[in-house]
């Protein structure tokens, strides 16, 4: 059965893509507001 081969070679890439795509969703918004703040305070 090689499909089945195939799916167990393409499930790690799929996982690691997964990961970095929730890090980055959870990252994006905290280096938003980073950018905010540092706007901010160069401003004041």
């Amino acid at each position: 059965m090689p499909v089945i081969g195939i799916c167990v070679a393409i499930l790690p890439v799929l996982a690691v893509l997964a990961v970095t795509a929730v890090v980055k969703a959870v990252l994006l918004p905290f280096s938003a507001v980073r950018l905010l703040y540092r706007s901010h305070a160069a401003r004041a």
